[in-house]
């Protein structure tokens, strides 16, 4: 599967790379450099609870075609009550954003699965993805940069607060002739997170239906005392108008199946499912993107024999830029949403 960002909603492939400092030959001296880190706050933020939010410094200033922007981050295990010497780590699809006067640069990562065990943190050359910037990019002077995890949670196979960790990131930027100009490791002082206990998302279907149509996730797992739930919200404006909430019962040791309705007074748009654990806190687990069309166009899909696009785990995510700006702030919950484009309408199938 590739890598791929976008700058203003123009679709990017993104190659690998590298980290010091330095700038193309025969270019502005007014090239790259770190903003200052002062300006990023908060460093991290944990709400909901589990996930990733990290403003740090950003690129300032005139960056030459060719160049080749990388994202890393690193994990490491700060408290570990199991016991068992290595925790496996599922950490969903990243998200780093930058400002540019054309408007904002998204880096988008699939999810991955990261091995934490012993102290220090993991090897970032793992967590990597990199992005080839084709054409000249001007950063916004005094912007931040954030990377995050789109509001969901990292996840173990542990009940929540048995494992403690912390989080960090940075960006590099390489010209052609392998000079590099990079920000430092961010936070500084990483804060703590504490990831959700892992469930399986078997299935939900279906992803496309028509208004008053129903939806179904399917859990297991570790699943049994736990509460889940099931939530559709509309992206413009972001509401969040339908949910349903079930403790699992003792016998329901296979799967779990949660289903919510459609009012059928929802106009056709493109929906966002999630699945919340609120067994101890608030812990966002997965995040899908359902089409909601008019029975029309679903019958025509039905006898054109069309199939429907597979459901994204948190691995596969990319979230709505209007979940993307409720995250960093930019908006008010009541206000309507700027046009900005969807970066999930530029990734490949």
């Amino acid at each position: 599967m590739r890598w791929v960002a976008t700058v203003g909603g123009v679709l990017l492939l993104l190659l690998g790379a590298a980290c010091a400092s330095g700038i193309a030959p025969g270019h502005p001296a007014t090239a790259v450099t770190p903003s200052s880190e002062a300006s990023a706050t908060p460093a991290v933020t944990t709400s909901p609870h589990g996930n990733i939010l990290i403003r740090s410094a950003a690129p300032q200033g005139d960056v030459p075609p060719g160049m080749v922007l990388t994202v890393q981050y690193r994990l490491a295990i700060v408290n570990d009550t199991t016991s068992t010497g290595v925790v496996p780590v599922r950490v969903p699809g990243t998200l780093a954003s930058f400002q540019t006067h054309t408007g904002p640069l998204f880096v988008f990562g699939l999810g991955r699965n990261v091995s934490l065990s012993g102290p220090g943190f993991s090897d970032p050359n793992l967590t990597t993805t990199s992005t080839l910037l084709d054409n000249e990019t001007v950063f916004q002077t005094g912007a931040t940069a954030s990377f995050d995890t789109q509001l969901a949670a990292l996840m173990t196979p542990f009940p929540y607060g048995s494992i403690a960790l912390y989080a960090q990131w940075k960006w590099t930027l390489v010209a052609q002739d392998g000079s590099e100009v990079n920000s430092s490791w961010s936070p500084a002082a990483p804060e703590l997170l504490q990831p959700a206990q892992y469930a399986d998302l078997l299935s939900i279907v279906p992803v496309q239906l028509a208004p008053g149509g129903g939806i179904t996730s399917c859990l297991g797992g570790s699943i049994v005392n736990r509460t889940f739930s099931l939530h559709a919200e509309t992206v413009r404006p972001l509401n969040d108008f339908v949910q349903n909430t079930n403790t699992v019962p003792a016998n329901e040791t296979n799967s779990f199946c949660q289903t919510i309705v459609i009012p059928s007074n929802v106009a056709p748009q493109p929906l966002i499912v999630h699945i919340w654990d609120y067994t101890v806190v608030t812990l966002l687990l997965y995040i899908v993107k359902v089409s909601l069309v008019n029975a029309t166009k679903l019958n025509a899909s039905a006898v054109l024999g069309l199939p429907p696009v597979l459901y994204l785990d948190v691995g596969a995510l990319v979230v709505t830029v209007a979940i993307l700006l409720w995250v960093l702030g930019v908006r008010r919950p009541t206000e309507e949403l700027p046009e900005t484009p969807d970066p999930r309408e530029s990734m490949p199938e």
